[in-house]
This record gives structure tokens, sequence and C-alpha cells, in this order.
């Protein structure tokens, strides 16, 4: 069993980026990474609850592989458009 489950490693991660934001005023703002979880177990109610933690998007397995690469190119451009515009 692991140390840490996906919802505190993403926790931790966000508080990680936050905190070196927070000592570096001085240096550009990181953002925190998008993070897509894969759960047997969604509903609308875990989904909300996850992204209290930070969690970018939600999908119950198994998930279809295109799926998942329309979902990680899609955060790649809205990422590259936050870059464009700074």
């Amino acid at each position: 069993m692991p140390l840490k489950n996906g919802l505190q490693a993403t926790q931790e991660i966000n508080n990680i980026y936050e905190e070196m934001n927070k000592n570096n005023p001085e240096c550009f703002s990181l953002k925190p990474p998008k993070v897509i979880i894969l759960t047997a177990f969604k509903t609308l109610s875990f989904e909300s609850y996850v992204k209290q933690f930070g969690i970018t998007e939600c999908y119950e397995k198994p998930i279809e592989l295109d799926l998942l690469c329309d979902v990680i190119q899609r955060l790649i451009q809205q990422q590259a458009a936050e870059i464009d515009h700074v």
C-alpha cells in the first residue's frame, strides 16, 4: 500500500508550488501541474470533492485511449495559451 494516495500527493505538490511562489515573489508565478486522475469510483459528488485537492480532470476507469489523448492534448493547448498571454 502506498504511503500517500493520489489526492494527498496532489495536495502536497500544490502546497510545494504555493510555498515556492510565496518565498520567491520576485520570480515568475509558478502554476501547479495539471493532474488527471482515473478512478473506479466516479460520481458527481466525488468529482466535486477531488477538485478541492487541485485535481484538474477526473475520469472513470477503464478509459478509452483516444479520450485520454484528447484530454492531454486539450490541457497542453490550454497551458500553451496561458503562457502566450503572460
